[in-house]
């Protein structure tokens, strides 16, 4: 018999548990049984706090497609990433903190940002399991951290050398 109204949080709850623990959207480089690698890795959502409608809108288009290639036998590659980097983290800070960057050293508002983007990452990426982006958790990236910053700069340099920029 089904219940007179709809428990969207228990139901969500019980499929992130089960996609959990039969690890079904995790990536094995080594899988021989599947088709090639198929890999979407987009810009990552900005942590802005809360996950809004736009992500949800934005997020799920590429989840459709990262879906399909699974259901067509390729062996998936879509890690999950949060940026972190930029205006709109400088913004989230100060609100979250009531602080202005401007009147702080830059090394101590970086340090600010580091430690409350850690403190509030598990929180937005837990929101992301919920909706059930099929994403592999088990691979997340952060736009700040010190090895996505190196490649970013690798880029740059290398776009700069060949005169693209």
């Amino acid at each position: 018999m089904l219940d007179k109204s709809y428990d969207f949080k228990k139901a969500e709850l019980k499929w992130k548990k089960f996609w959990e623990n039969n690890k079904t959207y995790q990536f094995n480089p080594d899988d021989k049984n599947r088709k090639k690698i198929y890999s979407i890795d987009t810009p990552p959502p900005t942590v802005s706090g809360k996950m809004h409608i736009g992500h949800a809108f934005s997020y799920s288009q590429q989840d459709f497609i990262i879906r399909y290639k699974r259901m067509k036998g390729f062996n998936v590659f879509y890690p999950f990433g949060t940026d972190d980097n930029g205006l709109p983290t400088e913004k989230l800070i100060e609100k979250i903190k009531k602080v202005k960057s401007k009147e702080m050293k830059r090394e101590d508002f970086v340090k600010l940002c580091l430690q409350t983007l850690k403190e509030i990452r598990p929180g937005f990426i837990d929101e992301w399991k919920r909706i059930g982006i099929s994403s592999d958790f088990n691979i997340i990236y952060s736009t700040i951290d010190d090895r996505c910053r190196k490649i970013a700069q690798q880029s740059f340099l290398e776009l700069y050398k060949a005169k693209r920029i």
